[in-house]
């Protein structure tokens, strides 16, 4: 029997939070490097911005994308992309 401490529902939870947190945690860091190397506070805005946006955009476009009932991820390359693979040398461009 699994421990009640360590269930499906609270993986994710902590998963989860783990993501938000190092996401977040980029996004402060990176305000900070950027202050110190002088960038002006409206630009650091922008910046972070487009960074926390991007990342978002990525995490919806993994969770809502699908491509015949499969991850976009899921891809017998590995690499985490819907891009077709180079030809190789014995195979020829899908």
């Amino acid at each position: 029997m699994a421990s009640p401490w360590l269930t499906d529902r609270r993986c994710l939870y902590g998963a989860g939070f783990l993501r938000a947190l190092a996401t977040s945690m980029s996004g402060v860091v990176l305000a900070l490097y950027l202050a110190a190397r002088g960038l002006d506070a409206g630009w650091i805005g922008a910046v972070v911005s487009a960074g926390l946006s991007g990342a978002a955009l990525a995490s919806l476009a993994v969770t809502l994308g699908t491509e015949n009932g499969q991850r976009i991820t899921d891809n017998e390359s590995g690499r985490g992309s819907t891009l077709p693979r180079p030809p190789s040398v014995t195979g020829s461009w899908p």
